[in-house]
């Protein structure tokens, strides 16, 4: 008998915009739909500027006052939260739903030990205190492999390598137990094998809490190590969707075709890398219809004018007027 999966996260039709463009214009975050399952790590993929982060905000429900959400359907473990400014965010955001940000000591506060930022997080959603609070403290320390954490919970993030301010924020985001932990570029800057660590520390804490979790990234790489689906974006639109072994033996989106060819991971040889032509196109200018019609060799005219919508069977999504084959 086959189990369907319990639905966690999903939203239609979600579209966001940023000053002159809040009334008209070319939405930041184009018409996109997502869910996200129980315990289903899946990648987001694509280039800086395409939108990645922003979709993550609004998930989190983090988004910037100067923005403007609208969405057909937005909805967390069965509550509407399609209002960003609703009080039920408060006992989500941070709580159900926790996020690990690309720069930790960004983040972090640096005149603050990074024992008692744990413990804030903690006091605040475990409401937990005293001896019971420094106890968890450390074992969210221990948790994310945090070496003698008696000794680094009253370290300053300066104090600790860049590496160990990612655990540091991974064990802030995991402090308040969450359904859904939001990794959003929480790789970058870091050498190759902290990245393998902290990849795998993430899938780690995931399977154990059977936690959903969504894994940011302009990395192949990594997302192909990492995620069961992978969801490519371009230019605040998604233009396929598909399991990880569907997307790198036959992507069917250009863009994601591209993306694959100019992975190293996914390359014998360095004359096999090709990069991609062009770049994300300007929202404050006129754009196609599909956004990476200016940057394709197989856009025509219908291209440029409509839309495409995300369609196929669930296991290869594409959003394509000229898929391929």
């Amino acid at each position: 008998m086959n189990i369907q999966p319990e639905r966690l996260v999903e939203l239609n039709n979600l579209t966001i915009r940023f000053g002159a463009n809040a009334q008209s214009g070319n939405a930041t975050v184009d018409h996109v739909d997502f869910h996200l399952d129980k315990g289903e790590f899946v990648a987001l993929v694509g280039e800086s500027g395409s939108g990645k982060s922003l979709l993550a905000h609004a998930l989190s429900g983090i988004l910037s006052p100067a923005a403007e959400m609208k969405s057909d359907r937005f909805h967390f473990s069965g509550v509407d939260l399609s209002d960003p400014k609703s009080n039920k965010w408060h006992g989500i955001r941070g709580r159900e739903i926790g996020v690990v940000f690309q720069n930790p000591r960004a983040a972090l506060s640096p005149v603050r030990k990074v024992g008692k930022q744990i413990a804030d997080v903690i006091a605040e959603h475990r409401f937990l205190r005293k001896q019971a609070l420094k106890e968890a403290v450390l074992e969210a320390l221990a948790a994310v492999r945090i070496p003698d954490p008696a000794l680094r919970v009253d370290a300053y993030p300066h104090e600790l390598s860049g590496g160990m301010c990612q655990r540091i924020m991974m064990a802030i985001a995991l402090a308040g137990d969450p359904a859904l932990l939001i990794a959003d570029e929480a790789t970058t800057g870091l050498d190759t094998t902290t990245q393998a660590a902290i990849v795998s520390l993430l899938r780690q804490q995931a399977e154990a809490r059977h936690m959903a979790c969504l894994f940011i990234s302009h990395d192949l790489a990594l997302a192909k190590d990492f995620a069961h689906r992978i969801i490519v974006m371009h230019a605040g639109q998604i233009v396929e969707e598909a399991s990880v072994d569907r997307l790198f033996t036959s992507p069917r989106h250009p863009y994601s075709a591209a993306l694959t060819k100019a992975t190293p991971a996914n390359a014998a040889t360095v004359s096999e890398l090709s990069g991609i032509p062009g770049g994300i196109p300007d929202l404050r200018r006129s754009v196609p219809a599909c956004r990476f019609a200016g940057r394709c060799e197989f856009a025509d005219t219908q291209c440029w004018t409509e839309r495409p919508e995300l369609a196929g069977p669930p296991d290869a999504l594409v959003a394509c007027w000229r898929p391929l084959s």
